[in-house]
């Protein structure tokens, strides 16, 4: 019996650790969409700016776009290691299913 009552609490566990992961996912995965939404008005700015030779706020506008692409990397870098653990909970959990 001792088996089965581990067996069930590692399924309970992986099953726990998969709600958290999705948690996680919501929260990052809308703040990664409106990063890249800036990074593309940023960049539009840039240009209207330069159009009108307003160098200096191109530029501005530039150093924007670039703080919000290294959030973008960062938030990017998290959904993927939330994605790895996700998958690597799953094949556990199909072999948990399997014994």
């Amino acid at each position: 019996m001792l088996g089965v009552k581990t067996e069930l609490g590692t399924a309970e566990l992986v099953s726990k650790a998969l709600a958290d992961i999705k948690v996680a996912w919501e929260n990052i995965q809308p703040e990664y969409k409106q990063t890249l939404q800036e990074i593309d008005n940023w960049q539009k700015v840039a240009v209207a700016a330069l159009k009108k030779n307003r160098e200096d706020l191109a530029r501005a506008a530039l150093i924007r776009k670039r703080k919000h692409q290294e959030r973008a990397d960062e938030l990017a870098n998290s959904l993927q290691k939330l994605a790895t653990m996700t998958e690597t909970l799953l094949r556990s959990q199909n072999l948990i299913g399997k014994n």
